[in-house]
């Protein structure tokens, strides 16, 4: 009798080669190299007696001025006590988390920040955290914890009190550079509700807020904020201003962009970017991102979008400056056997350091992970590939939050997941952008 298993095994390293081949096809011809994803490794020891979970918005930023991403986190302790903690990135791996203030500060309440952000207030390039303290009866005051290298200071009030002014009607209160001086600012697309609106802006000095500054005249109508889906910010005519951005939602599934751009002192009014686009439903959109997706400065719209079935396919309006163009397909046909809503979560970062914004999926599949990439090129994104060969083990759910930095300050998107162990213990787990280049197959196991 012959011996089959020879020919097995040509079979299957044929099989193996045809599947690297169309991987390799699927990458379009002006798209640069793919850069691989380490597997998750663990940046820090595992701490105990530490719950993740009371980390009021984890946030990811430069803490200490050295161009390194920390982890940054604002711990509730529940009745009014907070605590300041940071991971800080030394290269090749974080530290434990370090307290920035010797007491527990008392009379705070995280809770009541509508929402938590992080920005730099102040421009000396490290992450500071921002609160717009939310006291009731539509009475208001923003306080700051400035980070100043290896501590941070208390939290201080950075405007007075303001009244008559209700910030749980900010819809998606953003926090950036809206006078390009440098200094991040607060931002307000305020919701008087029966289609009225307005954005109040509350601009960085470097060592205080203004009050809510009001950019418009006269309320806006016609216009109705949770229409968007969602409500964006970014720099969409390359002039260092934080714009806003508004992919508005008629309903029947119309659509047309929107942009509110910032000019200094006021922002102008609710501009149409683009024209009436029918039969495409905003709602199918996964996790909206703004960035730049084609490297000419200018902050674009990407919409990843789920047809059901485990079939996507990515569109992008960009900009040209002034306008957008409409949703443009990038890709000739559908991608199939690829379930948007197994990415835990959809992000978004630079994989691969050539200035525009990729796409990012840690796929779960159960107690393991794959994570893929789409790639983009000057005018069109890849389709979903794989960069990294799996973790076996690891349980994303397990991640109270995923986010993404630069770890080790090569340019490059690197993962960060706090780990729960279910036991008030944690590990800080890290997924580096590598820097050999190769290409795996988009099998979808």
């Amino acid at each position: 009798m012959l011996n089959s298993r020879p020919l097995a095994r040509r079979l299957f390293a044929l099989l193996l080669l045809a599947l690297l081949a169309l991987a390799a096809a699927t990458v379009a011809a002006d798209s640069p190299p793919v850069e691989n994803y380490r597997p998750w490794s663990a940046w820090t020891a595992r701490t105990s007696q530490f719950d993740v979970n009371r980390c009021q918005s984890m946030q990811v930023g430069d803490a200490n001025g050295d161009h390194l991403d920390d982890l940054i986190c604002a711990y509730n302790y529940g009745g009014a006590q907070t605590r300041t903690f940071v991971q800080f990135s030394a290269t090749n791996h974080l530290t434990g988390w370090a307290n920035q203030h010797p007491t527990v500060l008392t009379g705070f309440d995280l809770n009541r920040c509508r929402p938590l952000l992080s920005g730099d207030v102040d421009s000396d390039g490290r992450t500071d955290l921002i609160c717009p303290y939310d006291y009731g009866g539509n009475e208001t005051r923003t306080f700051v914890q400035l980070a100043s290298g290896a501590n941070a200071t208390p939290w201080q009030a950075w405007t007075p009190l303001a009244t008559g002014f209700d910030l749980n009607r900010c819809r998606a209160m953003q926090a950036g550079d809206a006078d390009a001086d440098g200094d991040d600012d607060l931002i307000c697309a305020y919701d008087y509700g029966g289609d009225q609106t307005r954005t109040f802006i509350q601009f960085s000095s470097g060592v205080d807020f203004s009050g809510w500054t009001n950019q418009h005249p006269t309320v806006l109508t016609g216009f109705d904020l949770n229409r968007c889906r969602p409500l964006l910010s970014g720099d969409v005519n390359g002039d260092g201003r934080l714009d806003l951005l508004c992919p508005y939602d008629y309903g029947g599934n119309e659509t047309r962009t929107f942009v509110q751009l910032a000019s200094g002192a006021n922002t102008t009014p609710w501009q149409a970017w683009t024209s009436l686009a029918t039969g495409f439903d905003l709602s199918r959109c996964r996790n909206m991102q703004a960035g730049d997706a084609s490297g000419d400065g200018y902050d674009d719209l990407i919409c990843t979008y789920d047809y059901g079935g485990n079939q996507a396919r990515t569109f992008v309006q960009r900009s040209s400056s002034t306008a957008f163009t409409g949703w443009t397909s990038q890709h000739a046909t559908l991608q199939s056997q690829f379930n948007l809503g197994f990415c835990r979560p959809l992000v978004s970062g630079d994989v691969n350091g050539d200035g525009r914004l990729d796409l990012i999926c840690p796929y779960d599949y159960g107690l393991s992970t794959r994570t893929f990439i789409q790639l983009s090129g000057p005018s069109v994104y890849t389709l979903w590939m794989a960069a990294s060969t799996g973790n076996d083990q690891f349980d994303l759910d397990r991640c109270t939050t995923l986010q993404v930095g630069d770890v080790d300050g090569d340019g490059h998107t690197d993962l960060y997941c706090p780990y729960d162990y279910g036991d008030i213990s944690t590990t800080t787990f890290v997924q580096r952008a590598a820097a050999y280049r190769a290409v795996l197959p988009a099998v979808i196991r």
